[in-house]
Formats: C-alpha cells, sequence, structure tokens
C-alpha cells in the first residue's frame, strides 16, 4: 500500500499485476503510440461532446469539485477525457470518462478482480446461520458497512502519466469548456479500479478492524437500493456523413431525470472512421 503511494500510479498502458488478486490476461485495444498518435482527433470530438447536462445545479457542483480539485494544463501530445455528473440519491458525484479519450482502450490487464458482491453476502451470511443454528447458539446478527472516503483520490498519478490526466468540463459561469489536469486518480478510468483495489486489499484488515471498534452497527434493507434505466440511440447518415447519438436517464419510477441529444457534423464522424465503414454506429 506505501509502495503505491510513493511510486505513484500509472493511467494507461499495461496494468501491472499483482498478488492480491488471482492472474487473468487481457489485451489491450491500442497501444500507447497508437493513443498518443490519435489524441489530436479525440481532442476535438470530447471538447465537441462537452457541452450543457440539462441541470444548472449539476454542472455547478461539476464547476465547484473540479476547481478544487485540479490544476490546469495541457501539453504536447496528451488525451482529453470529459467530466459529467452523475446524481446518486441526493449526492452528485463527479465520473470522468476515460474511454471516450481511449485511454482506458490502452490497458492491458493482467489481474482479475475478485470482488465481493451480493451472492458473497448472502452466502456468507447462510453459512453463519446455518453453523450458529447447528451449535445451539444465538443467531441475532448486527451488520457493519465501511468505505475509504475519496479512496481514488488519495492515490497521485506518475508524472510521466500525468499527460494522460487531463479531462475538460462545461463552465456553467463563464458558458464555455474548460480543460483541467487531475493529478490523482480520477473515477472512470481503468487503471483507477485496479490501482485502488490493490491498494485497498492490501491493507484492509487493519482498517477494518478499526473501523468496527469505533463505528455503530447499520441497518441494510431492500430500500437502500436505487434502480436506474439508461436508454440509448444513435443515427448515421452514410452519404451525407453526418450522424447524431442521445440517451435518457429514467428513474425507478418511469420518469425522465435527465437526457442528452448531440449532432455529429462530418469532422466529428471521421474520427470514428465515417469513411472506411458501412457505419459508425
Amino acid at each position: 500500500m506505501l509502495e503505491l503511494l510513493e511510486k505513484r500510479s500509472t493511467l494507461a498502458g499495461e496494468i501491472e499485476a499483482s498478488a492480491v488478486f488471482q492472474s487473468a490476461f487481457e489485451p489491450c485495444v491500442s497501444t500507447l503510440q497508437q493513443l498518443e498518435d490519435c489524441a489530436a482527433k479525440r481532442n476535438l470530438l470530447v471538447l465537441g461532446l462537452t457541452k450543457f447536462s440539462g441541470s444548472a445545479a449539476m454542472d455547478e457542483a461539476v464547476l465547484k469539485e473540479t476547481q478544487e480539485e485540479l490544476a490546469r494544463g495541457l501539453e504536447q501530445g496528451a488525451t482529453i477525457s470529459r467530466r459529467f455528473p452523475l446524481l446518486q440519491g441526493e449526492k452528485i458525484r463527479m465520473i470522468d470518462d476515460y474511454w471516450v479519450s481511449g485511454v482506458n482502450d490502452s490497458c492491458t490487464v493482467n489481474t482479475k478482480l475478485d470482488l465481493h458482491v451480493t451472492d458473497t453476502f448472502v452466502a456468507a451470511a447462510k453459512a453463519y446461520f446455518e453453523q450458529m443454528h447447528a451449535c445451539g447458539k444465538d443467531t441475532s446478527l448486527q451488520a457493519k458497512t465501511y468505505d475509504l472516503k475519496s479512496a481514488y483520490r488519495q492515490i497521485p498519478i506518475r508524472d510521466d502519466h500525468l499527460k494522460y490526466g487531463y479531462f475538460c468540463i462545461f463552465n456553467c459561469e463563464k458558458g464555455a469548456v474548460e480543460t483541467y489536469r487531475s493529478r490523482t486518480l480520477p473515477f472512470g478510468a481503468a487503471h483507477s479500479i485496479y490501482n485502488s483495489c490493490v491498494w485497498q486489499e492490501s491493507g484492509i484488515q487493519d482498517m477494518m478492524i478499526l473501523r468496527l471498534q469505533t463505528a455503530g452497527p447499520k441497518t441494510v434493507n431492500s430500500q437502500a437500493v436505487i434502480e436506474w434505466l439508461v436508454f440509448t440511440d444513435a443515427a448515421f447518415d452514410k452519404e451525407a456523413k453526418e450522424g447524431g447519438l442521445g440517451a435518457v436517464l429514467v428513474s425507478a419510477n418511469g420518469d425522465c431525470v435527465a437526457w442528452f441529444s448531440v449532432q455529429l457534423d462530418k469532422s466529428m464522424n471521421e474520427v470514428f472512421g465515417a469513411s472506411d465503414k458501412e457505419t459508425i454506429i
């Protein structure tokens, strides 16, 4: 854990294997050289996609958090990703799209993350109740949860990978797109997920014991789960080499929470290979 903090994290290219999880190989879609060669065209696309989200409050939250976290700048050959807001309950979370910039496509994975999901929890609880019942002991159970606050933001990015950490936002105060650079791991990057998991798992036991000793029990029920639906669609005219894309976010109650629609001109469609494909969708 301390070694990762000292050496700092990568953001693109090969993800270093870790003994914390099982070995597994997944090749990259593009190399780092290909990522940098296409950076200029992709950057234009990303900047063109960054617009008003439809909610002034969410755009204000993006601007506020971005100004608090990041330093401006742009260096030659750098890639630009896009930051957008995501409403989770009453909290607005910042999401950085490192797929649209191609950064995530450059990742070669050597590790399989074995994360505990709902099935794991249910199986553990079932085994607990069965064992306690077999021993004739009290089966009452109190559960606790823990969360490492801003986990990704606690891990710095290596100097030679900072050029992959640029992203843009829509500045609602100026009505213009601005570019920033992240100094710590962003939400939305593949390297963030793997390196953060390795970092947390390597030192999680001591933190878990401390958390269990100091925090009270937390009640978990089905009402804590919020479901969302995302409907997407796109269009492309091969002869005119024009197209567009959009999506609608729908709540569990069937209400339209947010939506966006983007018209892609000829230059934008060329980034997706409009001249070489039957369709770019």
